[in-house]
């Protein structure tokens, strides 16, 4: 146990290369990773297509127009919205928790990693 570093090259605005960083990880084995950030790294994985399940908690509060977005300046094709599936939804004290797919990340497997080919 403990905590390895791991340095990358960023671009030209000091952003990690999200690609490289999850090729590492799963070089590693390691194929679940929570991302609770900001905006802009919740935009970069979206967009880069590096979300298979997302987790979202809604509270019973109305926010100004100075609260902070989850995700900055993304459109999407056709109804403007993506479509979730396998929707889960939960109390988590006063707030609901929903956790739902994007996409299956094994779909031949049926969601089961240790079935997946080679394994």
């Amino acid at each position: 146990h403990g905590v390895e570093v791991q340095r990358f090259e960023g671009d030209e605005a000091g952003r990690l290369p999200l690609d490289a960083v999850l090729a590492m990880l799963g070089e590693r084995e390691i194929l679940s990773v929570m991302a609770e950030c900001g905006a802009e790294l919740n935009t970069a994985l979206l967009v880069g297509g590096h979300v298979d399940r997302c987790v979202c908690f809604v509270a019973p509060k109305i926010l100004g127009a100075d609260a902070v977005p989850a995700w900055n300046g993304v459109t999407f094709q056709d109804s403007g919205a993506l479509a979730l599936t396998n929707a889960e939804w939960s109390a988590c004290g006063p707030d609901i928790r929903c956790s739902a797919l994007l996409r299956d990340p094994w779909p031949s497997s049926h969601g089961c990693p240790d079935e997946r080919p080679g394994r």
